[in-house]
């Protein structure tokens, strides 16, 4: 029957999004630790915790993919004001920069359309600078933040 949801497809779409979830949490912390070309998929798979050496290509097909989800969601955890302590500042600071310094990826911040809308486009003065300080401000706490 299509378009028939039961209880079963709905534990096995929660379980999938868990696992995009894990998937895009390891490739930051990978990407940190390595840099963006010092992985693969099937690593990010292992750091996950995942036995399917495919698990990746099932749910983005791509490294580009999976980070681009990655940016997505730390650029939209960004917009909701979301905050954590100074070590998931630290790290995701690290995570952009490692992407900024990739070049065959650091196009995956510059086309975003978040920073498009803040900045236009890669070739604008300091866009690298921008992104960076950004993603701090979006994570520090309003107190934290001096004037």
């Amino acid at each position: 029957m299509s378009g028939h949801l039961n209880a079963y497809s709905g534990v096995v779409n929660q379980r999938g999004e868990i696992t995009r979830a894990r998937l895009m949490d390891a490739a930051i912390d990978l990407t940190v630790r390595f840099g963006v070309n010092g992985w693969t998929l099937r690593n990010v798979g292992r750091e996950a915790g995942q036995r399917n050496n495919s698990v990746c290509q099932h749910h983005f097909g791509t490294k580009e993919a999976l980070l681009r989800g990655a940016v997505d969601e730390v650029l939209a955890a960004a917009d909701e004001d979301f905050v954590e302590g100074p070590d998931v500042v630290q790290k995701l600071s690290r995570f952009f920069g490692q992407l900024l310094a990739a070049d065959d990826y650091s196009d995956l911040l510059a086309s975003h359309p978040k920073v498009v809308e803040e900045i236009g486009t890669k070739g604008s003065p300091g866009w690298r600078a921008w992104v960076l300080e950004v993603l701090e401000e979006a994570f520090v706490e309003p107190a934290q933040v001096t004037s």
